[in-house]
């Protein structure tokens, strides 16, 4: 349980983040103030709202919500702040056309959240799911996920294609559930420091395993959502290891190009393999990260090459919109048809289409790919510029509404029970399902039904249900700026 309202110090932590995001964001901007400088300014002033409700305590649970709308800082807001070129290839009315929608979409959803998160339900006796001591269970769920990370022949030969695939699946969306809820009960001084170091190492070794194809998306996403937890935790935040983590990413963006030309579509040889292997990576990318030597014109980075640009999707939402319906007519739903198809296990359907399948759609629609690109490059279009491909200013709002529901649900389901009960459990997986910034809603929706199902079997044989100890919201611990090591 996380009671905001029971610790004033989430406020500070709020006003110092707007401080700071309000300090960089004048520095990035443009020597002359424009339209769409302001424009970036009032989408992040939008984001940032459910924030600060929460961290004054009107509203109660996990803050889902407002974790995903800060998100739109850095994919909406930034650009239009920064100039980024892609942006800058639309006029000033179209600009302000997409500001608008995104502001909408925000405040909108904001609130259908608010309403069913401003008030605590009644504590429950009991709840199901982990005793919260139990952190074992979660690191035998990590070291399953780095098993079926590596490249192990026997687990390919052993089980059929279809059944691998679906085990698959389902065991890494446990192991990244698992990272998470183990980061928060650190963050809580639940671990001890064998529990501590073990977590540690597996972590470690799931980034690398995964960050081993040359995407690297997924594994900054996971480094994100633990150091939420942590904070969340403790009440403190990691700062040294989020400016460390963006320097690595940093240095693996800038380097992923030039590896992917020479290993793209092959894994690592079994170690030392990895420890060349990321030799290689790390040196390639200090080599690009220090010259600022990179390619403009490769197709697999058509609208920028740095991280932050790298992380836009402003740009899509102006793409469609200028596009759709003077030019290209809506899809009326296309990518929206194949969710109940994505949802079921491979082994039930051999003709399933791949989860992507929703991007792929988008990306021939708009004349960005022919269909055979795609199966090499996949290109974010995100959940807001696909309804509006979908079905325009409807499908904005339809998105606004339904986004608010589903995370102002979970968050009021799991706010008086502890993060290890099922409903804990299920709202990290609704934040881990939309923070997925570039999917489509039939990845978001497949990873969401995958990791609950998988977390559903696990639960039937070992959850159990357990006296709710704590009547009362918990006091959370003192917020502050913390480094990272140690109980950090």
């Amino acid at each position: 349980m996380i009671d905001p309202k029971a610790n004033p110090l989430f406020l500070r932590l709020f006003w110092g983040g707007a401080a700071v995001l309000a300090l960089g964001g004048l520095v990035a901007a443009e020597s002359v103030v424009s339209v769409g400088t302001a424009a970036g300014f009032l989408i992040a002033a939008a984001a940032a709202v459910p924030a600060y409700l929460w961290a004054r305590g009107h509203a109660c649970g996990l803050p889902i919500y407002p974790i995903v709308c800060l998100t739109y800082i850095w994919t909406c807001a930034l650009p239009l702040v920064q100039g980024h070129q892609a942006v800058q290839n639309y006029s000033t009315g179209d600009q302000l056309t997409a500001a608008a929608t995104v502001i909408g979409y925000l405040l909108l959803g904001t609130g259908v959240w608010w309403t069913l998160t401003a008030s605590r339900p009644r504590v429950p006796r009991a709840y199901w799911g982990f005793p919260e001591a139990r952190s074992g269970v979660f690191l035998t769920f990590l070291g399953c996920g780095c098993v079926f990370l590596s490249p192990l022949p026997w687990m390919v030969v052993s089980l059929p294609g279809t059944v691998h695939s679906a085990l698959r699946m389902g065991t890494l969306a446990l192991a990244i559930l698992s990272a998470v809820v183990l980061a928060f009960q650190w963050g809580r001084q639940q671990l001890s420091m064998n529990v501590k170091a073990t977590f540690a190492g597996l972590l470690v070794v799931y980034m690398l395993l995964d960050a081993g194809g040359l995407i690297i998306h997924g594994v900054a996403m996971l480094t994100f959502s633990t150091a939420a937890a942590f904070a969340l935790g403790r009440g403190r935040v990691p700062y040294r290891l989020i400016i460390v983590a963006f320097v690595v990413f940093a240095v693996l963006h800038s380097g992923k190009w030039g590896m992917r030309k020479a290993y793209w579509g092959e894994s690592p040889k079994p170690f030392p393999g990895y420890v060349e292997f990321y030799a290689e990576w790390v040196s390639e990318g200090v080599s690009e990260f220090v010259s600022g030597r990179f390619d403009p014109a490769a197709a697999e980075r058509p609208q920028g090459s740095s991280v932050l640009s790298r992380a836009s999707v402003i740009h899509m939402i102006l793409l469609v919109q200028t596009n759709s319906p003077s030019q290209v007519e809506h899809l009326n739903g296309s990518t929206y048809e194949i969710i109940p198809a994505l949802v079921l296990p491979r082994f039930l359907s051999t003709d399933k289409p791949w989860s992507h399948e929703g991007t792929y759609i988008l990306s021939t629609h708009y004349g960005l790919q022919t269909r055979s690109q795609t199966l090499s490059t996949t290109i974010g279009f995100g959940l807001l510029a696909e309804s509006y491909a979908n079905f325009g200013w409807f499908g904005v709002l339809a998105l606004a509404v339904l986004t608010g529901t589903v995370t102002g649900t979970a968050a009021r389901w799991g706010a008086t029970v502890p993060v290890t009960s099922f409903p804990g459990l299920f709202g990290f997986l609704v934040l881990s399902a939309f923070l997925q910034t570039e999917a489509t809603a039939g990845v978001a929706v497949t990873s969401l039904v995958q990791g609950t199902l998988a977390l559903l079997a696990v639960g039937l044989v070992l959850m159990r249900s357990t006296p709710n100890g704590e009547r009362v919201p918990e006091r959370s611990a003192r917020l502050e700026l913390a480094p990272a090591g140690g109980d950090a």
